[in-house]
């Protein structure tokens, strides 16, 4: 498909998307003191059992989490004290990465992507996404993370910006240099 008219394609369906990106230079002392002051646990969580478990405890259905599983990307969580996952997304240190919501490989230059982010609705407006990006982000401390969003998906923009990622691009200006994109 050629790159103007899947540009075109898909900002007529979905909108822009934003994508961000930070260097994890959060003070991880004072994420840890939050997170034990809220009675919460950070966890990136790579045992395909327990991803398993933890994905029917939500009543989620991840329909690629085999393909996920098999290169190594990991399900990061938020848990708070009676073990119940608050917030979740996924981590990956792969150089190029399908993005479902927009049919296309993401080829980035960072260290890691954050994608995928959950909050189960009873569990929403809580600051748990933001708390969860912070602690993902220090623990890859100094290196590169990049993460995006709908454009109209106002509330992650919010949290993504407010927490200090910094925006680096949006789909109309993808084809510029920091990303390229390659069809499936």
């Amino acid at each position: 498909m050629n790159p103007l008219n899947l540009v075109r394609r898909l900002v007529n369906t979905l909108g822009i998307m934003c994508f961000y990106e930070t260097r994890g230079l959060y003070d991880s002392n004072a994420i840890t003191r939050e997170r034990e002051a809220r009675s919460l646990s950070y966890h990136a969580i790579t045992d395909p059992e327990e991803i398993g478990h933890r994905l029917q405890e939500l009543r989620a259905t991840v329909p690629d989490l085999q393909h996920r599983l098999h290169v190594g990307d990991r399900m990061i969580a938020l848990m708070n004290a009676e073990d119940l996952i608050v917030s979740h997304g996924w981590m990956t240190d792969r150089p190029g990465m399908w993005i479902s919501e927009l049919g296309v490989t993401l080829r980035s230059r960072g260290n890691y992507v954050l994608y995928d982010f959950y909050t189960p609705e009873a569990f929403q407006r809580n600051g748990y996404y933001s708390l969860l990006l912070r602690s993902a982000a220090s623990s890859r401390r100094g290196e590169t993370g990049i993460i995006y969003a709908l454009q109209s998906n106002g509330a992650s923009n919010g949290a993504i910006r407010k927490i200090g990622f910094r925006r680096i691009s949006a789909i109309g200006l993808m084809l510029a240099g920091r990303f390229s994109f390659r069809h499936r």
